[in-house]
């Protein structure tokens, strides 16, 4: 989504930039054109016919003059389409990149995680084994203990 308002972006800010100063250009061209074939054709002091050859020179020039900047508005234009082209796959490229190095380092951190959680787990294993065992051993002591009270009492009593 990022990426494709930022693409959007750029090209919306300078599309229409470049738009009006082709037109603006091809319009200049043109204006000069017809006012320099204009200005031939009423200033040569020239009969009809050389008048409507210079007119047919003028606008056969005119004519190859808007192809041939139509040709190269073309070719900017192509040229243009491929720069985008190619900012476009190097942002793929970059986000792609970063998209690897994020996976990688949350799985990286996962692995960490289930590594730590597996050895706390082994540890408290270990630990309620040893309270187990150390639970027994106190037991076993309260009841040689109880047996020993039981048996002195037992003692006592007799004697008296």
């Amino acid at each position: 989504m990022l990426y494709n308002d930022l693409l959007y972006r750029i090209t919306r800010d300078k599309r229409p930039v470049y738009r009006t100063e082709v037109m603006k250009n091809l319009a200049l061209i043109t204006l000069g054109a017809a006012i320099g074939a204009a200005a031939v054709a009423l200033t040569t002091p020239k009969n009809g016919e050389n008048l409507r050859n210079n007119l047919k020179k003028s606008y056969d020039n005119t004519l190859y003059n808007l192809k041939f900047k139509g040709e190269e508005l073309k070719e900017q234009v192509m040229n243009t389409v491929e720069e985008g082209k190619e900012k476009i796959d190097n942002m793929k490229t970059y986000g792609q990149n970063i998209k690897e190095d994020l996976t990688s380092n949350v799985r990286s951190a996962m692995s960490e995680t289930d590594n730590e959680i597996e050895d706390y787990s082994y540890r408290l294993y270990k630990d309620s084994n040893s309270l187990d065992n150390y639970g027994k051993v106190v037991a076993d002591n309260v009841k040689e203990a109880k047996d020993e009270l039981y048996n002195n009492f037992d003692d006592e009593s007799k004697l008296k």
